[in-house]
């Protein structure tokens, strides 16, 4: 979720990955290993503990099987379904991608549910061979997130495509009400297929790696509360199954 002054902000972090610019999508390959519409349990690791009880939480899955929007034994809460003003994700066969792209700043997103306010979201990348999207497309993780019938509110990380931007948004609620925040460090730089992105909320803090190395960090204490997810934002004729993730964990911290 950004918009389109990317050459403006490319400098914003001291780097050339503008960290103020903001458009995604994801796309990805189908090779399906589980069964279609069984929702993952062979692959997904279950949460852990009761939501809301205040109780350790953890959860991972590789996105096996058939899901549109994805599930997996209703864990997931999606941007279309509950949130009707954006889009949902899908998994099909160990991916897990948008299910449509944007005009607007309408995201695919789904979060998790009951996880303490601390806690961590983690991605493997998916980025197809010789993809070049006509315009923007991310890949993103969500913490502190909280979705809700027209309403969308917590911190958005994103990486566009090549790593044209990083960003740390705050949504505020309602569709197009967002908030660039002004976080330290490189940014990711272009993704490659493999690398693992995370985010850690820890009290107001915010931080950012890629493939252990701190990228990011930002303080902001509008979000005390709410939970990790994904989400990935594709500009029209951008392939969701070419930029996406393969893999997702996350866990209170």
């Amino acid at each position: 979720m950004r918009f389109a002054v990317l050459l403006l902000l490319a400098g914003s972090l001291g780097c050339s990955d503008a960290t103020q610019t903001a458009d995604s999508g994801c796309e990805k390959c189908a090779n399906d290993s589980g069964a279609p519409g069984d929702g993952g349990p062979a692959d997904s690791g279950p949460i852990d503990s009761a939501p809301g009880d205040g109780g350790p939480k953890s959860y991972s899955t590789n996105f096996l099987g058939v899901e549109n929007p994805i599930s997996e034994n209703g864990v997931w809460t999606n941007g279309g379904t509950v949130g009707l003003d954006w889009q949902n994700v899908e998994k099909n066969g160990g991916f897990a991608y948008g299910t449509g792209t944007s005009a607007g700043y309408d995201d695919c997103i789904a979060h998790l549910n009951g996880f303490p306010a601390n806690h961590f979201a983690q991605a493997t990348v998916h980025v197809a061979s010789n993809y070049t999207p006509p315009s923007s497309h991310e890949v993103e993780l969500l913490v502190r997130f909280e979705i809700t019938a027209h309403s969308a509110r917590g911190y958005e990380i994103n990486c566009g495509w090549n790593g044209a931007y990083s960003q740390i948004v705050r949504w505020n609620g309602a569709l197009n009400d967002f908030t660039y925040l002004n976080p330290t460090g490189p940014g990711f730089g272009a993704l490659a297929e493999g690398d693992v992105i995370k985010a850690t909320a820890v009290g107001s803090t915010i931080t950012v790696y890629k493939n252990a190395t701190q990228v990011m960090q930002v303080t902001d204490a509008t979000w005390v509360d709410g939970n990790p997810g994904m989400g990935m934002f594709i500009r029209p004729n951008g392939t969701p199954k070419s930029y996406c993730y393969t893999s997702f964990s996350a866990g209170a911290l």
